[in-house]
């Protein structure tokens, strides 16, 4: 099989350029000889254009489409007759659009679709800001965090950490995987605060320990919009709806970062699956059965996507009567009479 990717240039420098050259590099390394340019290539067994916006005419022995953007009616009616005379078969991002797209009247056996790809970045952690000085009788009991690195893989966790008395225990978080920021103060009081709320604008959640009846932290973190993991004591019963979490005991501490590091790990495997290479083979499936004369087969032959959950009901997310009321209203008539080629000098002079 050989595969010619189309990307027009008005495509290649965004996230559709991004896709088509990873798709490429993919066949490549499962086999597939591909290759991609601007032009169709009559020669190749597959023409894949990236836009439906930019096909002129049917090309080798089968054409498919990326599809993607179709959001009213009108512009249904243009893929629709797309796929009536220039391509074989309009690939979908999802199930859901496929439905969609058939709602508004377009063939379904012209239809299919191929769940995106990521590069998957270095997961997050969960960024935990703590606002506390440490004493020698231990009274902030540090030491539940402290058996909480000795049981625990902390690897899912940032902590960044302001007070003084933390020498002892942030060895010991980092030892259990976790990242530490720390700022032990100074004596201005003043740059101190700025800094902790600095910090804790980069934070998911406070903690806060203490039995000693509150953390005046709770309340910054409250004010910048931060989920608390605090002890139901002293004045944090007074703030409603104060308290995301409580924490008492060592095991409700526990069972919160338990939590915390599962619904990540949840998250995170959601699109484990969501590879480049899986992305590239279900594209080879869908185009083994159109050289074969097997359009027809193509659901039955798809991959993961047999194991989807069902998708909801189509509904069209734009109706004609909300189309054109976009198409005149006064916004979108300004912005369509300043693209005209007369006015983009003045366009470029007032970006600068």
């Amino acid at each position: 099989m050989r595969v010619h990717v189309v990307l027009s240039p008005q495509n290649a420098s965004w996230v559709i350029g991004k896709i088509a050259h990873r798709l490429v590099d993919e066949l490549a390394r499962l086999g597939i000889a591909a290759t991609l340019s601007e032009d169709a290539d009559d020669g190749a067994d597959i023409n894949h254009w990236m836009s439906y916006a930019f096909i002129a005419r049917h090309a080798g022995r089968a054409s498919t489409v990326f599809i993607t953007h179709i959001d009213d009616p009108y512009k249904a009616l243009q893929l629709k007759d797309i796929l009536a005379e220039r391509a074989d078969v309009g690939l979908c991002l999802s199930r859901h659009m496929m439905r969609i797209l058939v709602s508004w009247g377009l063939p379904a056996d012209r239809l299919w679709y191929v769940l995106p790809a990521l590069d998957p970045p270095e997961p997050a952690r969960v960024r935990i800001a703590v606002a506390t000085r440490l004493y020698a009788d231990g009274r902030k009991r540090e030491d539940l965090l402290v058996q909480l690195a000795s049981e625990r893989d902390l690897s899912p966790f940032h902590f960044e950490i302001a007070g003084s008395g933390w020498e002892a225990v942030i060895p010991k978080l980092r030892d259990a995987g976790a990242a530490v920021n720390w700022d032990s103060g100074s004596a201005d009081y003043l740059a101190d605060h700025r800094a902790i709320l600095d910090s804790m604008r980069t934070c998911e959640y406070y903690l806060y320990l203490g039995m000693d009846e509150g953390s005046l932290g709770t309340l910054d973190a409250l004010a910048l919009g931060i989920k608390t993991i605090v002890t139901p004591q002293g004045f944090h019963l007074e703030i409603p709806d104060g308290i995301t979490a409580a924490v008492e005991t060592y095991e409700e501490l526990r069972d919160v970062f338990d939590r915390m590091a599962a619904n990540r790990a949840r998250r995170i495997d959601a699109v484990r699956s969501w590879t480049w290479t899986q992305y590239a083979r279900e594209h080879v499936t869908i185009w083994d059965a159109l050289l074969q004369g097997k359009r027809s087969d193509i659901p039955k032959l798809a991959g993961r996507q047999q194991h989807a959950p069902p998708a909801p009901p189509a509904r069209a997310p734009q109706s004609w009567s909300d189309y054109y009321a976009r198409l005149l209203s006064p916004r979108r008539i300004l912005s369509a009479v300043g693209r005209t080629r007369l006015l983009q000098p003045l366009r470029r002079k007032l970006r600068r």
